[in-house]
Order: structure tokens, then C-alpha cells, then sequence
């Protein structure tokens, strides 16, 4: 049985697995996912993730040529979903729905201007590491955090 999926949109789902969890701070941290062949996005798109009922949107910090998945999450106490992938062992299987979304970088005369405060980067990041070099970035991060 599929996971359901919004109405609104007409994606494929597919099947991924946990390659590895780098841990940025107690809270944040990256989790990178195997990237199945046929699945292509723009910079700035996002996945939907499938844990039994519940599921959940996240924004790729990954480019699209690149040839993993990654995420970029802050761990919630008593939450439904990140305390999952939170302890998601290596080889650990998610569903997944996408890409997501119309949030995509869109070349022009002026320079882009980025606005983003803890996790909300991911997509600049996205956008970013596709070779965007005429930007600003305003950026603000708890105090518990120590890189991104």
C-alpha cells in the first residue's frame, strides 16, 4: 500500500535508505540518503518523508546533481517524526514523495538576496551548491548551534 499523498500534487514515491547522520549540534543535525536513479529536482524543492501515518516535508541541502540526498533537521522533543530519523540506523528504509514545491532559484540582472534562520537555509543551500555565486546571505542560527 502506498503512503497517501496531497491531492494536489502528482509525484512518484519512492524508496530510500539512511546512509549516514552527521550530528551539527544536541539538536541539528544532517542525514544523508541513498537517491534512487530515476529521482530528479530542482534546487530549493523539497521531499515529502512517510513514517507509517505520519508524514512530513523537508527541504533538500543537496544539489541536483549530486548523487545522495541530504537533510538538513532539528530535532524536537516529543515530536512525531525528527526524534525517528533522529535514530535512524544506517540502512534504516523511508518512503518518500517529490519532488515537492516551487521554491526554485530563478536567474535575473540583480543579485539574490537569501533570508533564513536555523534549518530554513536548506534550500539556499540547495541553491547554492549548484553554483549560484551572486548572492547575499542573511542568516541567523540559535546560539546552540555550531556549524551548518
Amino acid at each position: 500500500m502506498k503512503p497517501p499523498v496531497s491531492k494536489e500534487q502528482d509525484v512518484q514515491i519512492y524508496s530510500t535508505e539512511v546512509l549516514d547522520r552527521l550530528w551539527l549540534t544536541d539538536k541539528f543535525f544532517e542525514i544523508k540518503l541513498s537517491r534512487p536513479s530515476t529521482f530528479q529536482f530542482m534546487a530549493g524543492q523539497r521531499i515529502r518523508l512517510f513514517h507509517g501515518a505520519i508524514q512530513r516535508d523537508y527541504s533538500l541541502i543537496t544539489a541536483p546533481n549530486d548523487p545522495t540526498l541530504s537533510l538538513c533537521l532539528k530535532k524536537i522533543e516529543g515530536g512525531e517524526y525528527s526524534p525517528t530519523l533522529a535514530s535512524a540506523e544506517p540502512g534504516t528504509r523511508f518512503s518518500f514523495a517529490g519532488p515537492l514545491g516551487y521554491f526554485t532559484y530563478r536567474p535575473s540582472d540583480k543579485p539574490a538576496v537569501f533570508v533564513a534562520t536555523g534549518t530554513g537555509i536548506s534550500p539556499f543551500l540547495s541553491m547554492i551548491r549548484t553554483g549560484i555565486t551572486d548572492f547575499t546571505l542573511l542568516f541567523t542560527i540559535p546560539s546552540s548551534v555550531r556549524h551548518l
